[in-house]
Order: structure tokens, then C-alpha cells, then sequence
């Protein structure tokens, strides 16, 4: 399935779905509205922060006492953070053109003038195995296997950078439960809202 430069995400995504229905599959919109996404994320992040944290006070408080210096704050830390918000799309990208047939010409980056927010679209089908991946991969990455790295290095700013990368990935993982339970289907990924279309035979 080739796509073009020269059309919209929009476009690109509504020509992939008609070419789906064509091909005798049925869809089912697992989207979340930004307003109930918005209480999630407002619902989770603090007590996903207390509890890193906390964690990380707790592995490393007999090392604090002589050194409470580990748990400073730089400035650079703050620059890391906002590189890996552009990051974190850059990994849903390379993830997910690993499975696309036109590699990464079917990832498209942006910037969303709505939210604020840079954004990373697959514009092909995927299976769910391998969309899964892509959405849940920024989090293990930026955010799993940075905070566990500061459980084995003591420094805060790590423990921080990934309770923060986990906390920024909600989004991410509530799509994901969406998808999980559904069985047999393919995905295609809602080029401008939060979610996906799971393409299925009956």
C-alpha cells in the first residue's frame, strides 16, 4: 500500500480506511476524548511521581545522608526533559517503520498548534503486536529504563527524568489498554485525535 508526499495525513488516513472497508474489513473507533484523557493524566501523574520518587528516597536513603548533593536539580536537566518530548516521537516513528512496507516514508512527524504538542502518525496498517510496540516503546525506554537505571546509579535526576517520561506517556498507555483486549484485528493509527482506528473481519 504506497502512499504520497503529496496528500494529507487526513487524507491519507481516510483513503487507508475506505481501501480497509474495500477489502471487507469492518473498523471500530477506540479514540479518547482530550477531555476524559485530560482526567487521567490528571488522576495519575502525582501519585506516579510520589511513588517513583519516593521509591528511589527509599533505595538510596542511607547514601543521602552523606550526600543529600545527589538529589539536585540541574538546569540541563530541564533541557533533557524538553529533548525528550521531541525524542519520545522520534522512537514511536522508528518503531513502528520497522513493520510499515514503506518503511519510514510512512511515518509522519509535526507539530500540533492545538495542543502544544509535537506528534508522530503511521499512515499504513499495522498488526497489533507491532503498534503496541511502537506506542508503548517511548515509555520503556525514556521512562522505564531510565528509572530503573537511577535504582542501580544513585542519581535523582535519572529517577526524575524517567517518572516524568512515564508520567508524559499516559496517554500512551491508556490507548494501549484500549487496544489489548481486541482480537485479530489491524490498526490504523487517527491521524490528529488521541487513539486509533482496529480494523476486523466478522
Amino acid at each position: 500500500m504506497k502512499t504520497t508526499q503529496k496528500l494529507s495525513r487526513q487524507e491519507l488516513f481516510e483513503r487507508t480506511c475506505k481501501e480497509m472497508e474495500t477489502n471487507g474489513f469492518e473498523q471500530k473507533p477506540l479514540i479518547l476524548p482530550a477531555k476524559k484523557l485530560n482526567i487521567i493524566a490528571f488522576l495519575l501523574i502525582v501519585p506516579l511521581l510520589a511513588v517513583t520518587i519516593f521509591l528511589f528516597l527509599l533505595r538510596w536513603n542511607s547514601l543521602l545522608e552523606k550526600h543529600p548533593e545527589i538529589i539536585a536539580v540541574t538546569p540541563m536537566f530541564f533541557v533533557c526533559f524538553l529533548a525528550s518530548i521531541f525524542i519520545h516521537e522520534l522512537i514511536h516513528g522508528l518503531t513502528w517503520s520497522c513493520f510499515c512496507p514503506d518503511r519510514f516514508h510512512s511515518i509522519h512527524f509535526g507539530f500540533q498548534l492545538k495542543t502544544l504538542t509535537p506528534y508522530c502518525h503511521c499512515a499504513q496498517p499495522l498488526k497489533k503486536s507491532p503498534y503496541l510496540l511502537g506506542t508503548l516503546m517511548p515509555c520503556l525506554i525514556l521512562g522505564v529504563g531510565t528509572y530503573l537505571l537511577s535504582l542501580l546509579i544513585p542519581n535523582f535526576s535519572l529517577a526524575l527524568f524517567g517518572a516524568m517520561n512515564i508520567a508524559a506517556a499516559i496517554g500512551d498507555l491508556a490507548i494501549s489498554f484500549l487496544l489489548i483486549p481486541q482480537k485479530d484485528v489491524l490498526v490504523v493509527d487517527h491521524p490528529t485525535e488521541p487513539g486509533l482506528i482496529a480494523f476486523f473481519k466478522t
